[in-house]
């Protein structure tokens, strides 16, 4: 298993664990890091017929995007959990800002443990992050007691196409992922392709982010100018696979 600081560098497409302390800098104009709330929330009024009476858990939830603006939109509650303290300390201001800090708990801690006091939650949400408890059969397998009978699990990422030869040793074909979730007693009901050019707008402004503070780091600390300048490129890699490679998506998944 990664250390702790790999698996977040990793989370946030980097290669080299010594750039964990530089990403609250590198990363403060961004505040969206993973799934699109929009979408979330799309799903999430598909599904529930009672929005405000929910529980949900968002799983390595970064700044909060998610969770702030589910809590301001229904007003439910939300327990967001993250293992780097810079952003959980970010997501609690603006669950401040927002005005839903009675609705919005944050909590720093690993959550490849998989282990919570809580449980009955009716939505499970995994925003960008990958079967983070192993491949995907263990991480729904590991989940699934901690969802109500009716709870669903929203997972948003990236598959391979069964028919496209480019392969990745962080994402699965589509075929594969249905078999594990198949395998772990449950099913996939709902979808939301994201498409490729809100994909590529969204890349282009957060590159243009990261590029612009990486640059003042290089000129700020000259001797780590290679150590930016690979996390710069580690972002054009990423997001050429995302734009160009991989299927984009929003899974909803429930017990069968």
């Amino acid at each position: 298993m990664k250390s702790l600081d790999e698996s977040i560098v990793t989370a946030l497409d980097g290669s080299d664990p010594e750039l964990l302390p530089y990403l609250p800098y590198i990363l403060q104009d961004v505040w969206e890091l993973g799934a699109s709330p929009e979408v979330v929330m799309q799903l999430i009024r598909r599904h529930s017929q009672h929005p405000s009476s929910l529980r949900i858990l968002d799983l390595g939830c970064g700044k909060g995007a998610v969770s702030v603006k589910i809590a301001a939109a229904f007003q439910c509650r939300c327990l967001g959990v993250d293992a780097f303290s810079p952003f959980i300390e970010e997501a609690r201001q603006k669950a401040r800002e927002y005005g839903v800090e009675a609705h919005c708990r944050f909590e720093c801690a690993d959550i490849r443990t998989g282990v919570w006091d809580e449980n009955g939650f009716d939505w499970i949400i995994l925003g960008s992050i990958g079967p983070v408890l192993g491949d995907y059969y263990d991480t729904l397998t590991a989940l699934a007691r901690y969802l109500r009978p009716q709870g669903k699990i929203m997972m948003d990422d990236g598959y391979i196409e069964d028919h496209h030869s480019f392969s990745h040793p962080l994402i699965q074909k589509r075929s594969v992922i249905l078999s594990q979730i198949a395998r772990a007693g449950m099913k996939l009901i709902d979808e939301v392709i994201i498409n490729k050019e809100v994909i590529k707008a969204a890349d282009a402004f957060i590159f243009e982010k990261i590029e612009r503070r990486c640059r003042e780091l290089m000129d700020r600390y000259p001797a780590r100018r290679d150590l930016f300048l690979s996390y710069i490129r580690d972002q054009e890699r990423e997001n050429e696979v995302l734009e160009t490679k991989i299927v984009g998506s929003t899974m909803v998944i429930s017990k069968v």
